[in-house]
């Protein structure tokens, strides 16, 4: 049984229209709200900062004011309890594997798009492989090495070091550059699994945000810009976004004027549902408009369930 629905005319064969797939992260790859989960397990005011979040999803206050919030709850916390907790996976949304090998086989690249902590999805992408992610934007959740700021590249060379040395990205680059985190790696003679957890259990998030992205509209701006520079050849009217959350309409209304392409409420809440419904109705509509397992449906959301959208 079909759980997917358009709210527009799909003339165009969505397998024909979308040559790449940007999705959210809370609500669309995780099945939670990552600052709150990380505040948890970091010993902060979880409640407050669900609280915070959800005034920012409704569509009642912004999201600065939501993530800075929520990373003052996450204080403390170390690069290792925060890798170990999402590599779990008991936050990952349902099907979020098969989705990724599924889009992988049709040979659709899947980028991660979101306001929340790129670290998440940086998680998924070097536990899964860079192959399955093949890029991540949004705003950094800051760590530091006592008084030493890290860069948002030097945390993602450190996730993929705990995943494995190895690491190749989509393009077949081996990962072997550390000379900016030298001090996590191990010298002759050590245990360097022992080295990296040890300095891994060091690090702590500082309570800040380098941001990237303020608006949910700058999303795009920022997605256009990493499409410039890594998919030249992807024309903007074929790629899809994927969202869930009533604050991610906007965007996605910005997407279908600027670009056309197609949007998908994945997990939609049912005011993301009624917006959408509400801009397809509209005559000369741009783009595609569809929902996949909404929020207040009987159907559990499984990620897989998008494998027919971009079938």
């Amino acid at each position: 049984m079909s759980h997917t629905f358009a709210l527009t005319d799909t003339r165009i064969p969505l397998e024909e229209k979308v040559h790449l797939v940007s999705v959210d992260l809370n609500g669309t790859l995780i099945n939670a709200s990552a600052p709150e989960a990380l505040a948890r397990i970091a010993g902060g005011d979880a409640i407050e900062v669900a609280r915070a979040v959800r005034e920012h999803h409704n569509g009642s206050a912004g999201i600065v004011s939501a993530i800075n919030y929520g990373a003052s709850q996450i204080r403390g916390l170390s690069l290792y309890d925060f890798v170990r907790y999402w590599a779990e996976g008991s936050d990952a949304m349902p099907g979020l594997a098969g989705f990724l090998e599924g889009m992988h086989e049709r040979g659709t690249p899947v980028v991660v798009n979101t306001t929340a902590f790129r670290e998440v999805a940086s998680v998924y992408k070097h536990q899964l492989g860079p192959h399955l992610v093949r890029g991540v934007i949004g705003n950094s959740l800051q760590f530091a090495n006592g008084n030493e700021v890290l860069t948002p590249y030097a945390v993602d060379m450190l996730i993929a070091a705990y995943f494995g040395d190895s690491v190749k990205f989509g393009n077949g680059e081996v990962l072997t550059d550390y000379s900016d985190i030298a001090h996590c790696f191990p010298v002759n003679g050590t245990d360097g699994r022992s080295d990296l957890i040890d300095c891994l259990k060091g690090i702590k998030a500082t309570g800040s945000v380098d941001y990237e992205i303020t608006t949910e509209v700058e999303k795009f701006d920022a997605l256009g810009k990493y499409l410039k520079s890594n998919f030249p050849w992807i024309d903007l009217s074929r790629v899809a976004h994927v969202g869930d959350a009533l604050s991610e309409y906007p965007a996605m209304s910005y997407m279908l004027e600027e670009w056309g392409g197609v949007v998908v409420g994945f997990n939609a809440t049912e005011g993301l549902y009624r917006s959408l419904a509400g801009t397809a109705a509209k005559p000369g509509v741009k783009g595609h408009i569809l929902v996949s397992s909404p929020n207040f449906g009987p159907h559990r959301p499984d990620l897989r369930d998008l494998l027919e959208v971009f079938a």
